[in-house]
Order: structure tokens, then sequence, then C-alpha cells
């Protein structure tokens, strides 16, 4: 008999960051991507995987990244299992907002949330604005989980994230 388990994912950042294009890329992969649209309040994904003996469902809430929708917050972060922080490595701002990302999901979850951070938009290397070794230095120094640079509109290292969380929860 296979065990099945789910567990809630949220993936929280700032306004396009490339949260939404990360899940379309997962859930997708064979589209290629749609243009930007602004997710509005959250959407709700499942992403599945056989792991060991056990299918394992990832439950993925896609945030919308604005303050505004910060009232809903405290049930967002309800039971989360693992909490995927992303940036824009073109963009500095999302970066240095990431610390108050993590605060806002302390505030508001377990302390046994796992806490990936996730550099996006590899794919605009030549704007680059945050190194991947600031991105690995603040993983490190903060002792969150797991550090990745993605590119979800090119399809690299997406699917990398999604099975080091399989392994993680």
């Amino acid at each position: 008999d296979l065990e099945e388990l789910t567990y809630k994912v949220v993936i929280i950042g700032d306004p396009a960051v490339g949260k939404s294009s990360i899940i379309q890329n997962l859930v997708n992969e064979s589209e290629p991507m749609k243009e930007y649209k602004a997710t509005i309040g959250f959407d709700i994904f499942n992403y599945s995987a056989h792991v060991n003996d056990k299918l394992i469902t990832m439950q993925i809430w896609d945030t919308c990244g604005l303050i505004e929708f910060s009232a809903c917050t405290p049930k967002l972060y309800n039971n989360v299992s693992l909490a995927i922080i992303v940036y824009a490595i073109n963009k500095k701002e999302t970066f240095e907002n990431v610390q108050n990302w993590y605060n806002l999901l302390k505030l508001n979850s377990s302390a046994d949330t796992k806490v990936f951070i996730v550099g996006n938009k590899l794919d605009l290397e030549n704007e680059r604005e945050v190194s991947k070794e600031e991105g690995e230095k603040y993983v490190k120094d903060n002792s969150f989980k797991f550090f990745i640079e993605t590119s979800a509109k090119e399809h690299k290292y997406v699917h990398d994230m999604f099975n080091k969380g399989f392994v993680e929860l």
C-alpha cells in the first residue's frame, strides 16, 4: 500500500520576481511560458512525486507579493512545511526584501518550517545585480535549508529545486 502525504508549500517574494512562472514551469513544463500576469491574492497547485514508498504531494500556494494582501498572511502561513522565498537576480531590492518576507513567515508559521531561497531570472545574467555568492552567504548566515538560482523562463533548475523539496519534506 502506498502511503500518501500532502505538504503545504508557499512561494513568497516581491511582485514580478517569477513566483508564478516557477510554478507554471513545474506544472506545465511542455508549454511555452505565458505572458506575465500578476497573481491576485493566491493560486493553489498540486505537484506529486513518488519518494521511496510514499506518494508525496506538494500543495503549492502561489502568492501575489503585494503588501495589500498581508491581511490574509496569517492564514496563508498556517501549517506550512516549506516556504520558498524568491528574488530576482537582476533586481537588488528584491534580494534586500527577502529578510522582510522571512520575518513575516517567522511571525506566522511554525519554527520547523523549512526555508529555501531562490534567485530567479538566471536568463538575465547580463543584468545581474545580486551575485550568486551574496545569495549563498545569506543562506549560510541564516541557516536556511537550501539555495539555488533558477530560470523559470528557460526551464533551468526549477525541477532540481522541487526535487530537493521532496527530499526535505
